[in-house]
């Protein structure tokens, strides 16, 4: 129970749910639900009390997470104080967890290059033995679309059961009760959901987004701030930020299973499949050209050039990506007709932007204008 005292006093449920059959964390442990509400806290200027039992470590890395959005975003996060009825230490980790990661799979091209690299060992020294997976209800499937997330679910199950790995569902409310912007606390969510799998795994490892030559900030998840929600019994482990995205794509076309998987699309009006047509399902295809590839039939049907020139780059982090698969298209020495509609996007697209800008500003007055005659 999320209780808020003095001004805009309030009680609010925040859900977990896990099967039956997992070692669980320990009734009195509080890490999960003060990595899930500091965020907020941050945002409405209130302290934290948990009622419960922290680890020193989290106390210490969360403080200094705090300060982090806060040279970020003063506006709109403050430096907070946190305590809890119990601060100790946790108990080692069991051997076994102790060898053990685990990680979110949404059957994205992040998450899936996540597991295949270590999986396959491309990881190289870095590479860890993956005991479960985690797919969330809740985050981009709603928590109420139950039949949507059991689909997805058993495509994810069946694509890691190829290399050996159980996948668990863990449903969440968080995103309902949240009040913040989901492009900023979507990893203190997701870590606090894997808090839950720690007596399985001691690392959590975080899909990286976008690569080091490009980090976008602030966001939710960079290298720079995801070890901070590390504790005791959990540490935080970003993963593949030396690799583009088309890059990432370049190396999980050896997994068959998991090519077959993807789920990329978060536009779509159904959430348990790839639309195919809008900008983030267009841009994975590309991510297959670029590397001479054959685009998976769950993408859906091949992109055309009038679909690569009509998109809506929606902000300069997209068009970097859109730039990083012309490059590695070039390097890579493809040729088609579709690169002259990606050049064309890239060259096009912030010119027809500016347009659309200067056409809403004049237009505005005169809108405003009907809108009141009317």
């Amino acid at each position: 129970m999320l209780e808020r005292n003095g001004s805009n006093s309030s009680q609010e449920r925040l859900l977990f749910d896990l099967p039956t059959g997992l070692p669980g964390i320990a009734d009195d442990d509080g890490e999960p639900f003060l990595i899930a509400m500091v965020m907020a806290a941050m945002a409405e200027r209130r302290d934290i009390r948990v009622e419960g039992r922290v680890s020193a470590t989290l106390l210490a890395n969360l403080e200094e997470y705090c300060a982090a959005w806060n040279c970020w975003l003063p506006e709109e996060y403050a430096r907070i104080s946190m305590d809890a009825q119990r601060i100790e230490d946790y108990a080692h980790p069991t051997p076994a967890a102790a060898s053990s990661a685990v990680t979110a799979f949404s059957g994205g091209a992040d998450s899936t290059f996540t597991v295949w690299s270590h999986v396959s060992r491309r990881a190289g020294h870095r590479s860890l033995n993956i005991s479960h997976c985690a797919m969330v209800r809740g985050f981009d499937i709603p928590f109420g679309s139950v039949a949507e997330f059991s689909v997805v679910f058993e495509k994810a199950s069946a694509a890691l059961a190829s290399v050996g790995i159980p996948l668990v569902p863990i449903a969440t409310n968080f995103r309902e009760i949240s009040r913040l912007n989901w492009e900023h606390v979507f990893l203190a969510a997701l870590v606090a959901s894997l808090h839950f799998l720690k007596p399985v795994g001691f690392k959590a490892l975080i899909a990286s987004g976008e690569p080091y030559n490009h980090l976008l900030y602030p966001w939710g998840s960079t290298p720079m701030t995801d070890y901070l929600l590390s504790s005791d019994s959990l540490q935080v482990v970003h993963d593949g930020a030396s690799f583009s995205r088309t890059e990432k794509v370049a190396d999980i076309a050896s997994w068959r299973e998991g090519c077959e998987s993807l789920r990329v699309c978060w536009e779509g009006a159904a959430k348990d499949r790839n639309c195919g047509v809008c900008e983030k399902c267009i841009r994975t295809q590309l991510n297959f050209l670029a590397n001479g590839l054959t685009i998976p039939a769950v993408l859906g049907e091949p992109v055309s050039n009038r679909m690569i020139r009509g998109v809506r780059i929606r902000n300069s982090t997209v068009r970097t990506e859109y730039a990083q698969i012309y490059n590695a298209a070039v390097r890579n020495n493809i040729r088609g007709s579709w690169l002259w509609a990606l050049k064309y996007l890239l060259f096009a697209g912030p010119i027809r932007a500016s347009i659309r800008r200067c056409a809403a500003r004049i237009l505005r007055p005169f809108l405003s204008y009907k809108r009141m005659k009317a």
